[in-house]
């Protein structure tokens, strides 16, 4: 088998400017930052960390498993241009269907099963069954790698605007979301064969996120009077949720993140995670 610098060089040469090409004009129409092809682009870093560390250790991947892969992860999210549902990769793996009827060249090998982790990709039962072994392990390591996306401090923002956008207020957001990212952090954790030092990279992570809500849930059960910081770091990425055209790049400018150090150092660290998380570099 290749190398894998040679292996994944191939499929992104094939695969990466098409698809994120196609995710960017996908999404052009929909006001979704959190989940539009930035998010994409990030998962696919993730899922290539993954599996060079899997390879690393021996567990290599084929080349039409890389081609599966990268297409599922461009894919995965799609369906939220139509649907904010947490039943969405239906519609994912309808467009994705759709995409392949109108560029049959090239076709991968696998479509079906790249249609069906598009449609499961958050279905915790059809993940397990990839990581007993049952079927292949791709499902599972989309899975992960979009969980991965969902910590530091770009997670923050992801998380508000989502259940923003499922009707979610400030003041029950830290209860929806403390679990459901402990959940997240808890598959991660059970993935096998991953390096120490990676573990401890996307714990550190999770953690950010996890303290972010924890102070936020303090912040509202407080009897004082003024808004606490984080509730002010959510008051604005509400108000970039609901502003069409507004980038995730302007978060950063609002005139109060000057009046409060720990807004000014949150926004400086976003800003900070989310532009290096974007860098499309084939």
């Amino acid at each position: 088998m290749a190398p894998f610098a040679e292996t994944i060089k191939t499929v992104e040469d094939r695969w990466l400017d098409l698809l994120y090409d196609h995710c960017r004009e996908s999404f052009s129409g929909a006001h979704l930052p959190s989940h539009d092809h930035t998010h994409h682009l990030r998962v696919w870093q993730y899922a290539r960390g993954i599996i060079c560390s899997l390879w690393l250790q021996g567990r290599q991947i084929s080349l039409e498993e890389m081609e599966s892969l990268i297409i599922a992860v461009f894919f995965h999210d799609l369906g939220m241009t139509r649907t904010h549902s947490k039943e969405h990769g239906t519609e994912s793996r309808r467009l994705c269907e759709v995409f392949f009827r109108s560029h049959p060249d090239p076709l991968p090998a696998s479509l079906q099963d790249i249609l069906s982790m598009v449609k499961l990709h958050d279905d915790k039962d059809y993940i397990a069954s990839s990581l007993s072994g049952e079927h292949s392990l791709l499902p599972a390591i989309l899975n992960i790698a979009d969980d991965l996306d969902a910590f530091g401090y770009v997670g923050v923002y992801r998380y508000a605007e989502i259940y923003h956008l499922r009707g979610i207020a400030i003041h029950n957001m830290p209860a929806a979301i403390l679990p459901n990212l402990d959940n997240r952090f808890d598959h991660f954790r059970r993935f096998p064969g991953l390096p120490q030092d990676l573990r401890e990279q996307h714990q550190a992570r999770y953690l950010r996120t996890r303290d972010f809500f924890l102070a936020l849930e303090r912040s509202l059960n407080s009897e004082e009077l003024e808004i606490g910081w984080p509730a002010k770091v959510i008051g604005s990425m509400l108000a970039l949720a609901d502003t069409p055209g507004r980038k995730v790049e302007t978060l950063w400018m609002n005139p109060q993140n000057n009046t409060d150090s720990r807004i000014h150092d949150f926004f400086l660290d976003f800003s900070q995670e989310w532009l290096s998380g974007n860098e499309h570099a084939c």
